[in-house]
């Protein structure tokens, strides 16, 4: 056997594929021992435990406590936001009613005020216009206009219809026909079917409108007797608890939900007297009932300088503290609470008014100073009128005050 081509011995053969099975084998071994733990911690991390379980709710609950008054403050936001935008759309209107007629439109309030102004606007309208008015309109006087005198003597205060009406009946659109502006096509006054009494009904179709009044929110109700159906506005019932004074004038409401509807004040008659009575002076109201409160015209924080109050002149005393808007108008909303707030005015005494921005009260007994703040009705509880929406607020009266 030549040297360098032994061949191996069958043993050395066994002992070599001896060591290389067992080098495979302990390879093999450590692989399947890894995988062996891999899938052990796998399996031990396939859940969550109790303590982890419970620290996710936790966290999840304080997120929610903190989204939810996040929410709701964002719905009030935009639903308040939705009652500014609609009441400046409404200013907005009665500034073109000014610039079309030549004079802001009257509030219903004083019927010497609001004939002047209606003959000056329809200088040719025939005397019968004034006279079916009359007729549809719930105007009232006395104690049950809810204008209460102070002072003086006389029979009270004549109105035409409520400050609410007048704002629809201004701004929903009068008749091309210059003799029949209320009664005439597209006027706010129709003919009724026979039998029923008066013979008119609201006319729905309105012609020359300064504001486009949504009917679904306009306090309207189809009356039906045998002789068929008429439209009428059922605000008396509804507001009022009165029913048998429904009449022809609709008001209009903020939104579906609302009943308290927006309000309009003409500067002419926040406080006023009369040629009948002129030892009275009378405040300006829309009385909602007890449930909604009494919108007023708010007085401003300035003053007239050029008044000197009088503890015994309660009309020098008025003119002292100016009202916001003081040659313009108001308009009112009762919010997203549908409550005015206010105070009852108290027989033969002036009522409680309140400025603007401030919130303090003005009793004119008093003008320099007055023990109510913020609005305040009851002390100790938050007054109803904070959330007001009016045209002469940027939000509700609430954000304008002073913390």
């Amino acid at each position: 056997m030549q040297a360098g081509n032994t061949k191996p011995t069958l043993a050395s053969q066994c002992h070599t594929n001896s060591e290389l099975y067992n080098q495979l084998f302990k390879h093999r071994g450590l692989g399947v021992m890894r995988a062996a733990r891999t899938r052990r911690r796998t399996n031990r991390r396939q859940g969550f435990t109790l303590i982890e379980i419970l620290t996710v709710i936790a966290i999840i609950g304080i997120l929610v406590g903190l989204l939810i008054p996040a929410i709701g403050a964002a719905r009030r936001y935009v639903a308040n936001s939705a009652i500014l935008f609609e009441a400046q759309t409404i200013a907005n209107a009665v500034e073109q009613y000014k610039n079309k007629y030549g004079d802001y439109p009257p509030d219903g309030s004083n019927r010497a005020v609001f004939e002047r102004h209606f003959r000056k606007a329809f200088p040719n309208m025939a005397a019968t216009e004034f006279t079916i008015l009359y007729q549809v309109a719930n105007n009232l006087s006395g104690e049950s206009s809810g204008l209460r005198a102070v002072g003086g003597s006389g029979s009270g205060q004549e109105t035409v219809m409520d400050a609410a009406e007048a704002l629809v009946f201004c701004l929903g659109g009068f008749s091309s026909d210059p003799t029949h502006p209320f009664t005439g096509p597209g006027g706010p006054i129709t003919a009724a079917p026979a039998g029923f009494s008066p013979p008119f009904q609201y006319n729905v179709t309105r012609d020359n409108a300064m504001f486009e009044f949504k009917q679904e929110q306009l306090s309207l109700e189809v009356e039906e007797t045998g002789s068929g159906f008429r439209t009428i506005s059922v605000d008396e019932g509804i507001l009022a608890d009165t029913p048998s004074r429904n009449d022809l004038m609709p008001v209009y409401s903020p939104g579906t939900g609302r009943l308290a509807p927006f309000v309009y004040f003409d500067s002419r008659t926040y406080s006023f007297s009369n040629a009948s009575s002129p030892g009275q002076l009378f405040f300006n109201v829309y009385y909602g009932t007890l449930l909604r409160g009494f919108a007023r015209p708010y007085k401003s924080d300035n003053l007239n300088t050029n008044v000197i109050p009088n503890q015994n002149d309660w009309k020098t005393n008025d003119a002292f503290v100016r009202y916001a808007n003081d040659n313009s108008f108001q308009i009112i909303s009762a919010g997203l609470d549908d409550d005015y707030g206010g105070v009852a005015q108290a027989a033969n005494e002036p009522p409680l008014l309140y400025k603007f921005p401030s919130g303090d009260a003005v009793d004119i007994r008093s003008p320099n100073g007055s023990s109510f703040s913020r609005y305040t009705e009851v002390p100790g509880i938050p007054s109803a009128q904070l959330d007001n929406v009016t045209n002469f607020a940027d939000g509700i009266l609430e954000d304008a005050m002073e913390n």
